[in-house]
C-alpha cells in the first residue's frame, strides 16, 4: 500500500487519419484526441478522465483533474508558475516535476525522517 493519498495525472494521445476525426485536427494530415486520466496511486483505481482534442495543452486540464482530498502528482507538461500559485491559494497539495529552465528563489533542502537522503524543497 502506498503511504500517501496521491492522485497521479497522465495523458496519452491517440491519432488517426484526418478524415476519421475531422473535428479534431492535429498535425498535417493527422487528427487525434488526448485522454487525460487521474488515478489513485494507492490502488491504481481510475478517478477521473477528461477527453480533449490532441492539439490541446495538458496544463489547463490538470486543474480539472485536481482534488484537494489528494496530493496531486503531475509531470512537467502540467507545470506553470501561475498554476502552482493557484494550487497554493486553493490549498491543493501537489508534486510537479518542473522544466530545467525554471529558476526558483528561496529553495532549501530538508532531510527525511530517516535522515538518509536529502530532497530539494522549492516552496
Amino acid at each position: 500500500m502506498f503511504p500517501f493519498n496521491c492522485l497521479n495525472n497522465y495523458s496519452t494521445t491517440v491519432t488517426v487519419g484526418k478524415s476519421r476525426l475531422s473535428w479534431a485536427p492535429f498535425h498535417g494530415e493527422r487528427a487525434g484526441i488526448k485522454l487525460h486520466a487521474a488515478y489513485r496511486a494507492s490502488n491504481g483505481q481510475l478517478w477521473n478522465v477528461v477527453k480533449t482534442t490532441a492539439s490541446n495543452h495538458d496544463g489547463p486540464v490538470g486543474e480539472q483533474l485536481a482534488d484537494i482530498a489528494f496530493i496531486l502528482v503531475q509531470d512537467r507538461a502540467y507545470g506553470k508558475i501561475e498554476r502552482i500559485d493557484h494550487y497554493l491559494l486553493e490549498v491543493q497539495p501537489f508534486v510537479i516535476r518542473l522544466k530545467d529552465n525554471i529558476h526558483l528563489h528561496n529553495s532549501r533542502t530538508f532531510l527525511t525522517e530517516t535522515r538518509h537522503r536529502e530532497f530539494p524543497d522549492h516552496t
